[in-house]
């Protein structure tokens, strides 16, 4: 015979319930349903009623014993307002609890409160309602006064263990074993739902049920309620999500949204004085702390664990925000990028600052095209960008080298290039003219001229002509050239010739028109003796060959 059978065949047999009005609550369908799922084999084994299969046993006002408190607590399985946990027995071998003790829990009246004896009115649980003056005083010892029992609380979890007041002194009263309402969880329920009822069920802290207990796709098994995300995993232990991490989960559209299901148990992260709590799922993270909660997810999010995570980037200082046509997340120790057609790349507080200044991707770098790389001679590190690269040292900090004389100095060898290293700020002039300074020299452009390097011995006395577009001598418009006995930068308004016989100096103006006008260092003048200098009202400059002055009143230069 099928157990459906055997239920329908007792339902026949006239087996009747002690009392006449329970009759009626006998013949819904609801109620055998009831008990077909809150005790199974005690209904089809055993001659009891379904009335005592879902309510329990000594469910009767007259029968002596206290409601739950769910039958008269708007269906929250905990201690009413004007009542306290005032103390617990246990039944052991419970089918409620799958075979462990099941934990009864007295919700004793506070003195001063209006409670009044009377029996429970649902057509179920019609226990005693604050009629039994009794108290097995091991929780809350501090208070004295107190009323009779208000109602019974029920847990598959030991008192101690989640109220500190109560003493794990055990008193053992078995009688009570079947006793049950259809406010409280059938038959061994899962561990979720023993978590649930232990923490009041449907009218407690955590609301009704949402979303029954499914598998999760992280593994284990997970349910909603109105105000928590509860969850096991394969590892075992039940934890529970909410506030303002489950409202930013629901924000991101929970486990059909980019974090996927919750995958880890709660913890913490502690940065700076400020200690977060930390919710991982498979596809991110929630953080939040006093004041903000915020979602590091996706590709950022594993990025953001590959560089470190806490320990090195610190929390999220904001949630993803769109950048171009990609996105971006801010944290206190950096930024992290993801384009698309490139992988995710972060921006370290090493360059930070300067990067904001200079307008993160929008602005004259771009977006990043690299992690900071470390080289292998520990000197500089730098991080690659569209439109340039910026590099750091302890010493100076970050300096950023953009095109175009970033494709310039990467033609030139880079840092292992003449120039070395950058060590200076790149000037840029209205006329769209770049200047910057390296380890061993200056890189200079011009949109005439292109790019430029000038090296000692020319690059000190450069140096001392204020070195800018706006100089004497404007900007190089060659790299050095050398010739028999000599060499030569020649600029934008002049040259600087140096020589064995007479150093470094600088010709410039009207008297360099003249002078390369009669064939330069190859002329009649030859090499410069000296710069040009002030005499009075005009300028003058020495050469090998003659000496030429220029005169500004009439304009013209001549020779002496």
């Amino acid at each position: 015979m099928s157990f459906t059978e055997t239920v329908v065949n007792k339902l026949a047999t006239g087996w009747r319930s002690r009392r006449a009005d329970r009759r009626s609550f006998l013949a819904g369908a609801a109620v055998v349903g009831s008990a077909v799922a809150t005790s199974p084999w005690r209904w089809a084994t055993t001659p009891i009623s379904a009335y005592d299969a879902v309510c329990g046993e000594g469910a009767l006002c007259e029968q002596g014993w206290s409601v739950f408190c769910c039958s008269i607590n708007a269906g929250a399985n905990q201690c009413p307002p004007g009542s306290f946990v005032a103390g617990w027995w246990k039944a052991d071998n419970s089918g409620f609890c799958c075979g462990s003790a099941r934990y009864y829990i007295d919700c004793n009246a506070m003195c001063g409160s209006d409670w009044q004896c009377r029996c429970g009115s649902g057509s179920c649980d019609q226990r005693r309602v604050a009629c039994n003056q009794f108290r097995y005083g091991q929780c809350h010892q501090e208070i004295a006064c107190y009323g009779p029992v208000v109602c019974r609380v029920v847990t598959c979890t030991p008192p101690w263990q989640f109220d500190a007041s109560c003493t794990a002194t055990s008193l053992t009263d078995n009688r009570t074993v079947t006793h049950s309402a259809p406010c409280l969880p059938g038959n061994c329920p899962s561990e979720l739902t023993k978590f649930y009822y232990d923490r009041g069920g449907p009218g407690g802290r955590y609301g009704p049920v949402t979303a029954p207990e499914r598998n999760s796709a992280a593994g284990g098994r997970v349910m909603t309620t109105r105000g928590a995300l509860i969850y096991q995993l394969r590892t075992g232990g039940v934890q529970v999500a909410t506030g303002a991490v489950l409202a930013k989960y629901r924000a991101l559209e929970g486990s059909r949204g980019p974090l996927g299901e919750i995958s880890a148990p709660m913890s913490t992260a502690t940065d700076g004085g400020t200690t977060a709590t930390v919710a991982t799922f498979q596809h991110g993270m929630i953080v939040a702390a006093p004041g903000w909660t915020r979602a590091i997810r996706g590709t950022v999010y594993d990025h953001w664990r590959r560089m470190g995570g806490f320990r090195l980037l610190g929390f999220p200082m904001e949630d993803q925000a769109v950048a171009g046509t990609g996105i971006r997340q801010l944290f206190q120790r950096g930024v992290i990028y993801d384009f698309p057609g490139y992988p995710p790349f972060l921006v370290n507080n090493h360059y930070l600052s300067l990067y904001r200044e200079m307008g993160y991707a929008g602005g004259l770098l771009g977006a990043p095209r690299s992690d900071e790389v470390r080289p292998t001679d520990g000197r500089q590190y730098y991080t690659t960008f569209e439109k340039g690269r910026m590099y750091w040292t302890p010493e100076r900090g970050a300096v950023a080298l953009l095109q175009p004389l970033f494709d310039a100095w990467k033609a030139t060898g880079a840092e292992r290039g003449p120039l070395g290293y950058p060590t200076g700020v790149q000037k840029r002039y209205p006329n769209g003219s770049h200047a910057m300074a390296f380890q061993k020299g200056n890189l200079y452009y011009t949109k005439a001229h292109g790019a430029h390097m000038i090296f000692e011995p020319f690059l000190a006395k450069w140096r001392n002509t204020g070195s800018t577009v706006h100089s004497r001598l404007g900007l190089p418009i060659t790299d050095r050239v050398d010739r028999s006995g000599s060499s030569r930068v020649t600029t934008e308004h002049g040259a600087m010739v140096s020589s064995a016989a007479y150093g470094v100096h600088l010709v410039y103006g009207p008297i360099y028109k003249v002078w390369q006008a009669a064939g330069a260092e190859g002329g009649r003048f030859g090499l410069p003796r000296t710069d040009v200098f002030a005499v009075g009202d005009r300028t003058r400059c020495d050469f090998q060959g003659g000496i030429l002055v220029y005169d500004p009143a009439t304009g013209k230069v001549s020779e002496l």
